[in-house]
């Protein structure tokens, strides 16, 4: 360190040289000159035996702080300052982004089976103005292995629900975006290829979003809302789609702050009516991240489906989302693994050239700036 507080110039065309110290304390470099002045001599002897020393203008203590020696520690402060901030930073930023990157992830840091693994889906850039069209398993130009992946799904929940006489699932995510709206409608028109009758509830009442999704005007639609104030019966409310082949219970009006009534005896009443009617219920809701509904609602079914997209929401988030959907007591049955690299195993993918898969979602805008 003291070779770096030192310098020696020598001035020109003389035989003068000066011996600067600079450090941020004035007697620490007054004493530093001083030890210089005292053994230079000597040290300068024992390598030049003719070379003579003589000190011209002894070690003054300074009275002030030299202007540039202190931008240069400014500097060097600032710049130490910065890089522990920097380094700071980077540590929280690592922390934060502990997400989900791999299927192994879901099970190591969750606990969590994953029942399908979705894989990205390259789509071409839309026009200005241009909506994206909804990945659907009834459209072929969602490519085998998306529709596949949600066939592999559904089989999975048949075997689930006949083991375990289940009938009513909870399909939701811990964030807005991660593509549990889209994956309750393929679930949903999975088991009704297969011959299943199906109900499929828009259960996010905040953020109606399965009409949409299906291109279905629901504009003038109450929903569940509109069951339980009592604007229809249950059987006037539920919509049947030819094209889908399904059965709907959906709404084009956003509700504010539903959870009361989502926890209504009304509401534990549209699904044990629903159950007797229906082979499978599948309700899309409000992510259980967000807010409190998906839990009030995973009280009312069978069995609970979390969707996960992958290297979005931090572990440990989606950690307390488990945990709270796990307190309504209801089984999370899996997790459907969204967005990932690849989905299906290679030897499917063999004759396919492109990616298929998903990264689906309307956004939700809870608060008060809420539409």
């Amino acid at each position: 360190d003291i070779k770096n507080w030192v310098s020696i110039e020598a001035v020109e065309d003389t035989a003068i040289i000066n011996l600067t110290v600079t450090t941020p304390n004035a007697d620490v470099s007054y004493g530093i000159a001083n030890a210089y002045v005292n053994n230079y001599e000597s040290a300068i002897n024992a390598a030049f035996p003719s070379t003579t020393l003589t000190v011209i203008d002894p070690p003054l203590l300074a009275s002030a702080p030299d202007r540039d020696a202190s931008a240069k520690i400014y500097t060097i402060v600032g710049f130490a300052a910065g890089l522990v901030i920097s380094i700071f930073a980077i540590v929280l930023a690592v922390i934060a982004k502990d997400t989900v990157k791999t299927a192994d992830d879901v099970k190591d840091k969750l606990g969590v089976d994953v029942i399908g693994m979705v894989a990205h889906v390259n789509r071409k850039k839309k026009k200005k103005g241009e909506e994206y069209k909804p990945l659907l398993i009834s459209d072929r130009r969602s490519g085998f292995p998306f529709i596949e992946t949600f066939k592999i799904i559904r089989t999975k929940i048949e075997h689930t629900a006949q083991r375990e006489k289940y009938k009513t699932f909870v399909v939701t995510s811990t964030a807005e975006n991660e593509g549990k709206t889209t994956s309750a409608v393929n679930i949903a028109l999975a088991l009704a290829q297969n011959g299943k009758s199906v109900l499929l509830v828009d259960g996010d009442l905040r953020k109606p979003a399965v009409a949409k999704l299906l291109g279905i005007n629901a504009s003038e639609d109450g929903g569940v809302y509109g069951v339980i104030n009592g604007e229809k019966t249950l059987a006037e409310a539920i919509k049947y789609s030819e094209k889908y082949n399904l059965f709907l219970l959906v709404s084009g009006k956003p509700v504010f702050d539903p959870s009361e009534l989502l926890s209504t005896d009304a509401m534990s009443d549209i699904i044990k009516s629903a159950e007797k009617e229906f082979d499978y219920i599948i309700i899309d809701t409000a992510p259980c991240g967000v807010v409190a509904d998906a839990s009030i609602l995973s009280s009312y079914a069978d069995g609970i489906l979390l969707v996960v997209r992958n290297d979005m929401v931090a572990s440990r988030r989606i950690k307390r989302a488990v945990e709270n959907l796990e307190n309504s007591g209801t089984k999370l049955v899996g997790c459907i693994y969204n967005d990932t690299e690849s989905g299906m195993p290679k030897r499917f993918m063999s004759s396919y050239n492109k990616k298929y898969g998903y990264g689906y979602g309307y956004g939700y805008g809870y608060g008060s700036n809420q539409k």
